[in-house]
């Protein structure tokens, strides 16, 4: 059934979108550019799919906008991203179609991040890894499960982890040299307790915990 675009009106609160009214009620929004593009105008007719593409396509915009701008925090695994799209349709009450078209415009947005190489599962691992070892002193064994929480699969954490040379012990005593100034008011055996229960809380294997714990301690 055709319908008729019958007024486009800016939006109050976005000047860069307009508002699409057929045949006199509000229908749907979509950007000043997409209007152009789709040469939307008064007294034009629209078919029932070309709204539902029009609807689907701003709708793919306004998600890609929106994933743009959380990757340009820092760099995201595809589970990040997708599960940040899929937030508001988790808090919906959509229908049954409205959802499944909502999950179809998150994949093509997914799919268009890939293709222009900003989402990359294998590079996101390796940045996640060096700003973990670099940064926090972390454990392979709380990075791999970090990973793992972000949807990056075993062959590809394992892979990464591989390709970096990783010595816990070395780790776990540049861990605990920034918690010292923090300890050294505690007498010997809370001092053991705190930094133990602290590299513990890290990942570090309980043998490297004591190793570190023993050879600060002695140096008290």
């Amino acid at each position: 059934m055709n319908q008729t675009i019958s007024d486009i009106q800016p939006q109050k609160k976005d000047p860069k979108r307009v508002n699409i009214f057929l045949d006199g009620k509000f229908a749907f929004g979509v950007s000043q550019e997409s209007k152009i593009v789709n040469k939307l105008r008064i007294n034009e007719y629209l078919t029932s799919d070309q709204v539902q593409k029009l609807i689907f396509n701003d709708q793919v915009e306004r998600l890609y906008d929106k994933a743009v701008k959380f990757l340009s925090y820092r760099p995201r695994s595809e589970k990040e991203i997708r599960d940040n799209l899929l937030q508001k349709l988790w808090k919906s009450e959509k229908g049954d179609e409205e959802k499944k078209n909502f999950e179809s415009s998150v994949s093509e947005v997914i799919g268009k991040l890939k293709k222009l190489k900003f989402i990359n599962d294998l590079e996101f691992s390796k940045w996640w890894v060096e700003q973990r070892v670099k940064f926090k002193k972390t454990s392979p064994r709380i990075i791999k499960s970090e990973l793992f929480k972000k949807g990056i699969d075993k062959d590809t954490i394992e892979s990464v982890l591989d390709s970096v040379e990783i010595d816990p012990l070395l780790l776990a005593n540049e861990a605990a040299k920034k918690k010292l100034a923090a300890y050294e008011k505690f007498d010997p055996k809370i001092f053991r307790e705190k930094m133990g229960r602290f590299l513990a809380s890290k990942g570090f294997d309980w043998e490297i915990v004591k190793k570190v714990v023993d050879t600060l301690s002695r140096k008290r």
